[in-house]
């Protein structure tokens, strides 16, 4: 995990290489490498020393900022220690580039996924792993965003758009999953007690020593809670019902005082009244345990009722699936399947493509879905990928064809993403949505980044003073470490990271030719 400030950076920049991932076996993490990008803290600070890589199994994965934080080892680490509870740490002294592959190693093995961002940090690769994660292992996640107005404020005037810009899509991508955005740290600690420890079976806590004292009081807390809530819901029925019940209970009450005054003075007079209201006394207790019993089962009833009957916008707002697509969407998936299926019909000429598929707003499906970070930097949608696309013969659409609340459907109607960054203004926020885009196991997403969107040049170093140089290196250093865990996590997923947009959409013609588009087995290079 990458320090985030207050570094000196020693950098050598070779095209990636990815890493060889060993199977069946543990993997092994090389410990030279010429290619490794190093970043040494200026200060000396106590780390924990790089565990032996095993394949050993982790019930919390400590992401998020790094640098000189101390989050974990004042507050999380002795936290988990005295629960019982194991972790991966990968805050080092020295990070090299080498050390993704142990963390994503890491990440497949633990259990729980705790991010806390800390405003003090640049944070770029935390929110690219947050947003990556997501998709996959979204109930395993939970967020600590630490003065989100104050790193917004922190960024550099070119990037305060952009870091605004990043806080709303990592808002908008968690609360889309139902992930926990909380802002102090002690509520993950309660959160990983409930996930980790409150989730075994009594004979697996008690096995733990340390854990049976907070097994013990997660299951009362819970009781306490349920108690409470049964308590609230039937109180909150009965009185919705009250207004009814209240004049059936007086009638109720006015006729029993008439019979037992009847039967007290004129049919048995002789028989002592306690005798007479006892009875109906007991009646009355008996008539209200049911109505009680009825009550809350109806209650219970109406509320199973109204969880399991979804909003089908709310169902495809957090679980971010298609499940609401016209019948033509439909359809046209059913052909793709049919044609990887059974071969390649005869080629359709460009104008029956765009007659058919093209350009336009109604989702029949598409070749290339066109994305992009910057909502103003479209130029190279006219400029450079619809030439090469009606050159490819390539059906496409893009975001700006319809309404932001449709993105997502969109995407789906697609068989292919292309996502650009047109310059270093939106850099990060582009780089967080294409992790989450690479996230999606059943997306196919290919990457184009110019030279020039990857950093952040200063014309003239001497107009600046010293402070805003340095805020700018440590800027640039940052990003590319967040795009050195990009580059893996699109190698991982065998996607392609391009720097020209003709290059990216030629390779994304000569994959859909192919009979099983996006399914080779063969893994592609990153350029």
């Amino acid at each position: 995990m990458p320090p985030n400030s207050d570094m000196s950076c020693v950098i050598e920049v070779p095209p990636f290489t990815p890493i060889p991932r060993p199977l069946g076996k543990d993997p092994v993490v090389p410990t030279t490498r010429k290619e490794c990008i190093t970043y040494s803290h200026a200060s000396a600070i106590l780390f924990e020393e790089p565990p032996t890589v095993q394949s050993l199994s982790y019930d919390v994965f400590l992401g998020g900022s790094c640098g000189h934080t101390v989050w974990r080892s004042e507050i999380v680490v002795p936290y988990l220690q005295k629960h019982g509870i194991t972790y991966y740490n990968p805050q080092r002294a020295v990070w090299k580039e080498c050390m993704i592959h142990e963390e994503a190693q890491a990440k497949e093995n633990s259990k729980l996924f705790l991010f806390v961002l800390d405003p003090g940090t640049i944070n770029a690769t935390s929110f690219l792993e947050i947003a990556n994660i997501v998709p996959k292992h979204a109930s395993k996640l939970v967020v600590v965003l630490l003065g989100r107005q104050e790193w917004s404020e922190k960024a550099l005037p070119e990037d305060f758009e952009d870091r605004i810009r990043t806080c709303d899509l990592i808002d908008e991508i968690l609360k889309r999953h139902d992930v926990p955005l909380l802002t102090n740290i002690n509520d993950s600690l309660n959160y990983i007690d409930d996930m980790i420890i409150g989730s075994k079976t009594f004979t697996a806590a008690m096995s733990e020593p340390l854990q049976r004292v907070p097994y013990i009081q997660l299951k009362a807390k819970r009781a306490v809670e349920a108690t409470k809530t049964a308590a609230r819901d039937s109180f909150g029925y009965f009185k919705s019902r009250c207004a009814s019940i209240t004049s059936k209970a007086i009638i109720m009450l006015m006729l029993q005082v008439f019979i037992v005054l009847a039967l007290h003075f004129y049919f048995l007079p002789a028989v002592p009244l306690m005798f007479l209201i006892i009875p109906l006394i007991s009646l009355d207790y008996l008539i209200a345990v049911a109505a009680v019993i009825y009550f809350r089962f109806k209650a219970h009833q109406e509320k199973s009722l109204s969880t399991a009957i979804a909003s089908p916008m709310e169902a495809l707002k957090s679980h971010d699936v298609p499940n609401f697509v016209d019948s033509e969407v439909r359809t046209h998936f059913k052909e793709q399947l049919d044609l990887r299926t059974h071969g390649l019909p005869r080629q359709l000429t460009r104008d029956e493509k765009l007659e058919r598929n093209g350009c336009v707003t109604s989702p029949v499906g598409y070749d290339v879905f066109l994305s992009c970070s910057s909502g103003s930097e479209l130029e190279w949608i006219r400029q450079k990928a619809v030439p090469q696309l009606h050159k490819s013969g390539l059906t496409y659409t893009s975001a700006m064809m319809c309404d932001k609340e449709m993105r997502i459907p969109m995407l789906h109607t697609a068989s292919h993403i292309l996502y650009y960054i047109p310059s270093y203004k939106t850099f990060l926020s582009g780089m967080i949505e294409i992790a989450y885009f690479i996230g999606h196991s059943d997306w196919q997403v290919t990457v184009c980044v110019p030279r020039e969107a990857e950093c952040l040049v200063l014309v003239d170093d001497t107009r600046y003073d010293p402070e805003t140089v340095a805020a700018v290196e440590r800027r640039n250093a940052s990003y590319r470490m967040a795009f050195c865990y990009l580059k893996d996590m699109a190698q991982r997923r065998q996607c392609r990271v391009f720097t020209k947009v003709e290059e990216a959409i030629k390779h994304i013609g000569d994959q859909s030719r192919r009979p099983c588009f996006g399914s080779s087995s063969s893994r592609s290079t990153l350029q």
